[in-house]
């Protein structure tokens, strides 16, 4: 019987420094590379590095909100509907990024979304650039996301050069991912733990008194409105103390008593 002692056919492959090495492609993607693909090396390749979505906290404007945000504000402007939440994105990325390898605007089609338990997720409708940067968009879906859900919001996008948008997968709650963000939907959750419980009343008392720890004990990436403007009203004031309350028990615009409520999964 014949066997072989075969080698796998071994590329280029590209790091976050630009230095190159030449790996099989599942060597490189294992040694957290980006593999430049069958007959490439590393004497002819310029490693340039990939779009990726840029996730560290830096000035506005910059991706917001930031990954794993959970939305603690108002679900309903009447106790019936769910027409309130998250419907929009910026998205910043370390490049202009375009739609194909070959250039042209990113549309819609560049972008998926999906819910943490298989639900239906909403659609990308819109893309836009942010003050004409091509690395800097704002992406418009068809509602808001669903309650107790995580939704993910993945690209899929090149650089000037061709070069496509690194997917590594779902890598779980505190890991940035190069090309998705994930945001979850649970009113009264200020403290963003998945979970609604009394402590988040402490955490909105704290805020309104001036006393509330630096984040993370009080959150403020993308901005504090994200997390203690209950109401959506764009300022934090005492009513949204009133609505906390309201969502807790179930009363006024709240579609249900959310206290003791928890999100159906953790950050993909």
């Amino acid at each position: 019987m014949f066997t072989c002692d075969c080698i796998p056919n071994e590329e280029a492959c590209c790091f976050q420094d630009q230095g190159c090495e030449e790996f099989s492609r599942e060597e490189c993607l294992d040694q957290g590379g980006v593999p430049q693909g069958p007959g490439s090396d590393c004497t002819i390749t310029e490693c340039i590095d990939p779009p990726k979505i840029v996730h560290e906290i830096s000035p506005d404007p910059g991706t917001n909100p930031c990954t794993g945000y959970i939305d603690p504000r108002q679900e309903s402007t009447n106790g019936v509907d769910l027409n309130r939440g998250l419907r929009s994105a910026n998205i910043l990325f370390n490049v202009p990024v375009f739609g194909t390898p070959a250039g042209g605007p990113v549309t819609p089609a560049n972008f998926m979304m999906r819910e943490c338990s298989g639900g239906p997720a909403p659609n990308v409708t819109n893309v836009m650039t942010i003050g004409g940067n091509p690395s800097h968009l704002r992406v418009i879906w068809s509602r808001p996301i669903t309650l107790q859900e995580y939704t993910t919001l993945r690209a899929n996008v090149w650089n000037a050069s061709g070069i496509q948008i690194l997917n590594l997968g779902d890598l779980g709650p505190g890991n940035s991912e190069p090309d998705r963000v994930d945001y979850g939907f649970l009113p009264d959750d200020i403290d963003q733990n998945g979970r609604v419980q009394p402590l988040d009343l402490l955490r909105m008392r704290q805020k309104l008194l001036g006393s509330c720890p630096p984040s993370p004990t009080c959150p403020d990436c993308g901005g504090e409105e994200l997390y203690f403007d209950i109401d959506r009203g764009g300022t934090i004031q005492a009513l949204d103390l009133l609505r906390w309350r309201q969502e807790w028990f179930g009363t006024g615009n709240a579609t249900q008593p959310w206290a003791g409520i928890q999100l159906n999964c953790p950050q993909p």
